[in-house]
């Protein structure tokens, strides 16, 4: 892991951000390789930020249902 790389990460643990974190790596790759702008990057890593906050939320109400 580069220093870059490492400092992410800890970067994303500080603003709370797993799924991003998670899904950097891959995503930052899979944009190198297909010429994303930046701004597509953003919005994919967001979106699957956004989309695992939703999925953690209805899990979370639901185990403080029972």
């Amino acid at each position: 892991m580069s220093a870059a790389a490492g400092r992410l990460e800890l970067m994303l643990t500080e603003l709370r951000l797993p799924t991003i974190k998670r899904l950097a790596a891959d995503l930052c790759a899979q944009s190198d390789r297909e010429g994303w702008p930046g701004q597509r990057l953003l919005e994919a890593l967001i979106e699957h930020e956004m989309s695992e906050r939703v999925t953690r939320r209805i899990e979370r109400h639901r185990a403080d249902s029972c």
